[in-house]
């Protein structure tokens, strides 16, 4: 019998509601906890186990309680399945096989879920051009106003060619070939020479490549276009986080505080290495402090990750024993 087939099994069997919300969302996590491409069979289970997830929670929050677990379980499914959107999709065969998945399978009233080919498309689309902390590049944007569509004018040529190169280079990053990753990077900067996000990958690449030669002009390059020493620490743990060289990152973070020494970001990313090493109480900490710092310094988006990091890692981490001898 297969796992799939347990699981299903085991929400079935569940005897309440509550019971058979975190069946689902345990399967999910399995599910979106794999390393294997999807086909078209695991893809469509998937999103109707998201279906089933909205419906239970919608249900139980209508009947009062603390549901907030629940709630963050689910986000961070979600948040998963937009990470691995792209992968997902060429997994199962591009964008025309989800939405024929779509048009035949989905709800009459289907879930963002559902809509996944688009919001990636949308993504191409609006890429943003980081200059300074994160400023605002060129974007096209179509904005819904009084029932009238309204374009911004497309952008240039050499940025769309950019992005087209710099998707590229991640999919092949994702794939684990690095040298064909940064021919796609070098074509990239051949359109836009002074991207610092794009400057700094082709930097990570030529340390995955063991080329730290090559490495260091290009982080110098970005450093001077951000005008910045703590932006590039900033850009590059997180670049160094998601291609698990945690040593390098666990160093850019220690150095952001030294230079930020209030930096929510950097406790961040410092609770991710610590739970991605097994070291659980020391990233409990870091995320403790990254929300702490995060909520006074009016950083939304960091305040929420940080919280959504700690209610998943206190799931994980086991109950204290209770010592023989002393009071319970």
């Amino acid at each position: 019998m297969s796992k799939a087939t347990l699981f299903a099994k085991s929400i079935q069997a569940a005897h309440t509601p509550a019971g058979k919300l975190r069946a689902v969302l345990e399967q999910l996590e399995s599910q979106l906890g794999r390393a294997t491409s999807v086909n078209e069979q695991t893809a469509l289970y998937v999103l109707q186990l998201f279906d089933e997830a909205a419906t239970l929670l919608s249900a139980l929050q209508a009947t009062g309680g603390d549901w907030r677990s629940e709630e963050t379980r689910l986000e961070t499914t979600h948040a998963k399945f937009r990470r691995r959107g792209r992968s997902f999709l060429k997994s199962l065969g591009g964008a025309e096989k989800f939405a024929a998945l779509h048009s035949t399978n989905a709800p009459a009233q289907p879930g963002w879920w559902w809509q996944l080919d688009k919001l990636l498309a949308t993504e191409r689309r609006v890429r943003l051009h980081r200059g300074g902390k994160w400023a605002l590049g060129i974007l096209a944007l179509l904005l819904v106003l009084g029932g009238l569509y309204r374009q911004f004018l497309a952008p240039p040529p050499e940025l769309v060619a950019s992005v087209q190169h710099q998707y590229a280079a991640e999919e092949l990053l994702d794939a684990g070939d690095y040298a064909a990753a940064l021919c796609e990077i070098e074509l990239g900067l051949q359109a836009m020479p002074d991207k610092p996000d794009m400057l700094i990958l082709k930097g990570v690449l030529h340390e995955l490549l063991a080329e730290p030669a090559e490495a260091a002009p290009a982080y110098a390059r970005a450093e001077q276009l951000l005008a910045s020493r703590a932006f590039l620490l900033e850009e590059r743990a997180h670049v160094y986080l998601s291609v698990q060289l945690l040593v390098q990152s666990q160093a850019d973070a220690q150095e952001l505080l030294k230079l930020e020494p209030r930096s929510a970001i950097a406790q961040l990313y410092l609770g991710m290495i610590a739970e991605a090493q097994g070291e659980l109480q020391t990233a409990r900490e870091h995320y403790e402090t990254a929300s702490a710092w995060a909520s006074k310094s009016e950083e939304a988006e960091i305040y929420v990750m940080a919280r959504v990091q700690l209610a998943n890692l206190m799931r994980t981490i086991p109950e204290p024993t209770a010592v023989e001898g002393t009071a319970p």
